[in-house]
């Protein structure tokens, strides 16, 4: 299949940094090329509100009829700077996959990621999915100390990533 005969979906997304709320579009096309979508100079294209998003969706892909995905980018940051053990490990692993998805090469939270994939993989199972635990069963993981530490270092260049990327 040629690549111009790939759907791709749009889905809406809200984020709440810095006191405000953006919307914006993270669109994929059912391939590893899921992103958020930006301008042409790598900044991603935001709107005050979820209606005025929807209401600038037109073009060569599909807006999802789903609800808007949210992201409190304030509340992970105030957790980053707390002293606080690992809580929210949805919260945390839907930041952190947000901020993989900014595209560019010079992503680098990117780059990070790359050296913290057990780090990943330990917040990812820690969510529980259904799909992944066993009736009745909970994994339940134990963070040290340095661990929870590198967390937040990584999840705080990928705030100052997002807030450089958004205008």
């Amino acid at each position: 299949m040629r690549r111009d005969d790939v759907e791709r979906v749009r889905y809406l997304c809200v984020a709440r940094l810095d006191g405000a709320t953006r919307a914006f579009f993270w669109e994929s096309d059912g391939s590893a090329t899921d992103q958020i979508v930006v301008d042409v100079d790598g900044f991603v294209i935001t709107y005050p509100s979820e209606l005025a998003a929807r209401e600038a969706a037109s073009g060569p892909w599909t807006l999802s009829t789903e609800g808007a995905s949210e992201y409190d980018l304030d509340a992970i940051e105030t957790w980053c700077e707390s002293d606080a053990a690992v809580r929210d490990s949805h919260g945390l692993l839907n930041a952190w996959n947000l901020f993989i998805d900014l595209p560019r090469g010079d992503n680098l939270f990117r780059a990070a990621d790359a050296r913290a994939l057990g780090l990943y993989d330990k917040l990812f199972q820690s969510c529980n999915l259904p799909w992944m635990t066993a009736p009745g069963e909970d994994y339940v993981p134990v963070w040290l100390a340095a661990e929870v530490a590198m967390l937040k270092r990584l999840l705080r260049l990928g705030l100052a990533e997002f807030r450089a990327r958004v205008r």
